[in-house]
């Protein structure tokens, strides 16, 4: 397993970004895992492509940044519970089939989501409503696969969130340089376009 980045957060904590080919030969679709390591524990915040999972993590700090990703007060999102409420509106769908549900509610789920749902967990960045930038990573109750009330109640009542980190600005900026000399690199390993700018094309999504 090859160390791709290290980038510095606060005092004895950084992301790391590990693949199982050096930098000079990864390419697009090869797997990355990114950790945030804390003091005394690690956590993983996703898995992905490698094109995917940088451009979708590049894509969520620079809006974090911009200040574009605020949860509202009066948005359907519980304030400081995201990774609850997207939960309870799944199982209001699929455990409750509950079809005349708002699934459009969903989609601001998306709005925040930088990686999920595997090893049930899902990671967010988004601003709150100070429109500090929070990196958050909460469990996740697979609610296709176990459609038993019973086990949602008992996993509900011991719910909390994994990591919850404020990310400075300058910090964000810098792991954003980073990553997009990652990208680029990859980009041109594999023979396409290393300065193609997706930015602008996932900002029209």
């Amino acid at each position: 397993m090859f160390s791709l980045l290290k980038l510095p957060s606060k005092t004895k904590e950084c992301l790391l970004i590990h693949s199982k080919f050096p930098w000079s030969k990864i390419k697009i679709f090869d797997d990355i895992t990114i950790i945030f390591q804390g003091k005394d524990n690690s956590y993983c915040i996703g898995e992905d492509d490698v094109l995917g999972g940088l451009q979708s993590f590049i894509f969520g700090l620079t809006k974090s940044v911009e200040k574009k990703r605020i949860i509202l007060e009066s948005s359907c999102i519980c304030r400081g519970n995201i990774g609850l409420q997207m939960v309870k509106e799944f199982v209001e769908i699929i455990v409750n089939d509950n079809a005349n549900a708002d699934e459009n509610k969903l989609c601001l789920h998306q709005k925040y989501k930088i990686f999920g749902y595997k090893n049930k967990r899902v990671s967010w960045l988004y601003n709150d409503h100070y429109e500090n930038i929070i990196l958050e990573i909460t469990p996740w109750f697979d609610v296709r696969k176990h459609k038993n009330k019973a086990l949602y109640k008992k996993w509900i009542e011991n719910y909390k969130p994994i990591l919850k980190r404020t990310i400075t600005p300058e910090i964000a900026q810098q792991w954003i340089q980073q990553m997009q000399m990652l990208l680029r690199t990859v980009r041109a390993n594999s023979g396409i376009d290393s300065e193609y700018n997706f930015i602008n094309d996932k900002s029209k999504l």
